[in-house]
């Protein structure tokens, strides 16, 4: 370290305005350019080396158990490189191996299981779970939390019970967002997973208003289904929407008992209400309030998004003339202003924002 440094941190630190030991500075991040260039020269080698594997060690592809093998022996390499990296190129070289192996594994199981039954797609899914725990890598843990909300869609489809993925993957995705604060020992792996799993849930209850996309999956129907109605579904996003909103104003200080307090809830429920007829509403607006609660702007700008898409997948999905839906726009419109009037004049009045 140079002398001149150290003798410069010692006049900071006598002046206050630093504290403990001299940072390490032997570290140099390389330009945003230069690592997007690393990274695609990663996924380069990778594919040039799994190329070369393929061409060469045909059988593993055309034998089930050893394209499992192959495919668990990738994961695990994938593993001990994301340990070791150092730099972009090692952890996009092994991000390209994992992707691979998980490839190799999941059709070398879908070869030996088939492909018609739920058993494939629960394996899936418990494979994404266990990547997105162990795996030391954002992208691949978000990727992994994501491919894990829709592979598990798909098996409760077969089971007749899609409705159930939104309520648990609503409910850990506001687990999460709740908790980010007190569980920075696990930040690493909960963050990605927290946007992960929100990316997969506003794909999944996206599938309630386009149920047909995957008509393609559903065509086989598992012979133990579970009675699991649509509205019921709906019915706890809605709860869930309510007991978020309590939650989020109870660590803000505001008491159980007091009147705003269940003025708030009332206008959630209502919201809650709403979301029966018109699916999505109750989980865009749980996305946006832990966004804006947390500070969080990717978040409220995903919710947003998926709020409008919602909204317009409902829109142009009503049977109703053009004159009616307009109309309920305009109602709805001027309700929401009318209780955003009511929250800035009575509950929360001017210069006690800030608190809440």
């Amino acid at each position: 370290m140079n002398p001149g440094i150290g003798a410069l941190w010692d006049q900071l630190v006598q002046a206050g305005v630093v504290s403990g030991a001299v940072p390490d500075g032997s570290r140099i991040h390389p330009p945003w350019y230069v690592r997007v260039m690393l990274g695609v020269s990663g996924w380069i080698a990778a594919l040039f080396l799994l190329g070369f594997i393929a061409a060469g060690l045909e059988f593993i592809i055309e034998s089930n158990a050893a394209s499992i093998f192959a495919g668990s022996l990738a994961l695990v390499a994938a593993f001990t490189l994301f340990r070791l990296a150092r730099n972009d190129f090692h952890e996009q070289f092994a991000l390209a191996v994992s992707f691979a192996g998980q490839g190799l594994a999941f059709f070398g199981l879908a070869e030996e299981i088939g492909w018609s039954g739920s058993g494939l797609w629960w394996s899936a899914a418990m494979l994404q779970i266990f990547i997105a725990v162990v795996m030391p890598n954002f992208v691949q843990r978000l990727v992994a939390a994501y491919l894990a909300a829709c592979t598990l869609s798909i098996a409760m489809l077969l089971h007749g019970a899609p409705v159930v993925v939104p309520v648990l993957v609503t409910s850990g995705v506001a687990l999460i967002w709740l908790k980010e604060f007190k569980w920075q020992h696990w930040s690493a792996m909960m963050r990605p997973v927290g946007y992960g799993l929100t990316v997969g849930l506003v794909q999944v209850e996206g599938q309630a208003l386009f149920g047909h996309a995957l008509q393609l999956f559903g065509s086989h129907q598992e012979a133990f289904q579970i009675a699991f109605p649509a509205w019921l579904g709906e019915l706890a996003l809605g709860l869930l929407l309510v007991a978020v909103v309590g939650r989020l104003l109870s660590r803000s200080g505001e008491s159980w008992t007091a009147t705003r307090m269940w003025a708030v809830l009332g206008m959630a429920a209502v919201i809650a209400v709403v979301s029966l007829k018109a699916p999505g509403v109750a989980t865009g607006f749980i996305i946006i309030l832990l966004g804006f609660s947390n500070g969080n702007r990717t978040l409220v700008g995903l919710g947003m998004a998926a709020l409008l898409f919602y909204l317009s997948a409902y829109y142009y999905n009503l049977e109703a003339t053009l004159l009616i839906k307009s109309l309920i726009l305009a109602a709805a419109g001027s309700l929401l202003l009318g209780v955003r009037w009511l929250i800035l004049k009575w509950l929360f009045p001017a210069g006690e924002e800030s608190r809440v």
